[in-house]
This record gives structure tokens, C-alpha cells and sequence, in this order.
């Protein structure tokens, strides 16, 4: 778009553009579906179009193009059993175990029947408890209630949940526990919940009723993403090191001289040697 008034002079533009199809459909059919191969391939052809405008307008050598994904999505537990037999994918519904996690914290605090359920909501490897039922007179406080809810999933639920983190909780840093440190990079305190529930491998704690699927957990389905760079400089490579797209930035600003010391992520060497 000649609006937009790219590559006019001699400072360089910053163009950021997102395709957010394939979420919504993952999330509704699954990552798997014949809906999301029709996303992606209709995806392809405009990034192609993209492409082959930016290298018309400007040519290879004056663009820099990085891709990347905020996240994977669990496979459909269905497809993987299908796969692979031996892998017990599972899809067990929400609401089934927020029900008996608030039953469960009824019967140990002696709650009555007609009690609000202290117990709302179980997302994206979140659990929220009701805090405004929570700071009501006479209600429990929230470590009884997070002491409760913690001993139901690893009794009732063991076979679907694997461990689980109090959000609000200090964690070390450093050490060799991988799923704790994924766990811990993935909460916001204040917006991720009260405890971080981390399912078993290939397990959907399933919002949509049996039909598609999610993501939020530490497992590699979830945090193994593309980063692909294009562009003036790029030769055709695999890095094979860790990397993460906090990483981006600050291998954009190499690409354009510019030092950015106090970014998160670390500079990729991508750029052919000159």
C-alpha cells in the first residue's frame, strides 16, 4: 500500500503484520483438521504475495523478513492415539473437574450445598479461584482452598494432571527442573490464575466439547516454534541452537547496526560473513 510510504528515505521502516486465523481455528478443529490445512494454505499464498512484493519494491538485499508463532497447540488426543497406539492422548472436559474440585473444597471446609462454587475457571493450564467470592465475610482463605484443590489433582485426577505451581509462589531461579522453569516462564501473576496445572504429555483438559484444542502447557507441542529470517544478507542455513522469538529483536537490530543491550533475548548470527 503506496499509503504507508515504505522505504522513502533513508531510515528504515518497521512493517508488523499478523495472521491470527490459525489460532482461532486450532483452537475450534484442531491443529490437525482438514479447516486448519485450508488456513495454512491460503496463509502460504499470501505470504508469498508478501514477499514477492517487498523483494519488487525494494529488492531482496533491502528487506529483512523474520516469522515466528507465540506458541504450538496440542495435537488432537485423538490423532495422536491414531498415530501412535502407544501414546495415550486424552481429552478430558473442563467443567467434569472443575465440578469435583469445587465439590471436593466444599466437603473439606463444610461449605453448604448452596454455597458459590469457589472454583471458576480451568484454562491454557490456569486455574482461577473466585477472589471476590474468596474476600466475602466468613469465607476461606486461599491456601486452604489452593492446599485442596493441589491434593484433588493428584489424587483424583493423577492420570491427567502431572504437577502443579502456585502462581503467587517464589520459585528459584536457575536449577535443572525444565517443566518448573517452563511452567514459571509461561505465568504472569495477577493474570494467569492461582495455580498453574501442567497435564501429562498429549493430555486436553478440553473447553470446546470434544472438537478442537489448546495450548498453554510447557511441553515441546506447545513451545517448539518456527523463526525463519529472509532477506538481504540471509543465506539458506539451519541454526540448530536453543533459540526462542524474544530473539528477534535484537538479531533485527544487528541486521541493522543498532545495539540493543537491554532486550530479553540474544542476537542470532544469521548474516553471511562479509
Amino acid at each position: 500500500d503506496d499509503t504507508l510510504a515504505l522505504g522513502r528515505d533513508d531510515v528504515p521502516d518497521l512493517l508488523a503484520v499478523s495472521f491470527s486465523a490459525n489460532d482461532h481455528v486450532s483452537h475450534f478443529y484442531g491443529p490437525d483438521s482438514v479447516e486448519e490445512l485450508e488456513v495454512l494454505r491460503a496463509l502460504d499464498l499470501q505470504l508469498g504475495r508478501l514477499l514477492d512484493d517487498l523483494a519488487a519494491r525494494f529488492g531482496k538485499g533491502g528487506v529483512a523478513v523474520a516469522l515466528s508463532a507465540d506458541h504450538g497447540f496440542l495435537p488432537l488426543p485423538e490423532m495422536t492415539e491414531r498415530r501412535d497406539p502407544r501414546l495415550k492422548g486424552r481429552r478430558v472436559a473442563d467443567d467434569k473437574i472443575l465440578s469435583q474440585l469445587n465439590e471436593a473444597v466444599r466437603r473439606h471446609l463444610k461449605r453448604p450445598a448452596y454455597a458459590k462454587p469457589l472454583v471458576y475457571r480451568l484454562e491454557e493450564c490456569s486455574l482461577w479461584l473466585d477472589r471476590a467470592e474468596l474476600a466475602v465475610k466468613g469465607a476461606p482463605r486461599a491456601r486452604p482452598v489452593l492446599a485442596i484443590i493441589r491434593h484433588e489433582l493428584a489424587t483424583t485426577w493423577k492420570d491427567v494432571v502431572l504437577r502443579t505451581f502456585v502462581v503467587n509462589a517464589s520459585f528459584p531461579d536457575g536449577g535443572t527442573d525444565e517443566v518448573l522453569r517452563r511452567a514459571w516462564n509461561a505465568c504472569v501473576p495477577g493474570r494467569s490464575g492461582d495455580l498453574f496445572v501442567v497435564p501429562r504429555f498429549g493430555f486436553l483438559v478440553d473447553p470446546y466439547e470434544g472438537r478442537g484444542s489448546n495450548h498453554g502447557s510447557p511441553w515441546e507441542y506447545d513451545t517448539h516454534v518456527p523463526m525463519i529470517f529472509w532477506g538481504g544478507g540471509i543465506s539458506p542455513r539451519t541454526i540448530s541452537t536453543p533459540s526462542t522469538p524474544y530473539d528477534l529483536a535484537p538479531t533485527l537490530a544487528s541486521w541493522l547496526g543498532v545495539e540493543l543491550p537491554d532486550a530479553t533475548g540474544t542476537r542470532l548470527s544469521i548474516w553471511d560473513p562479509k
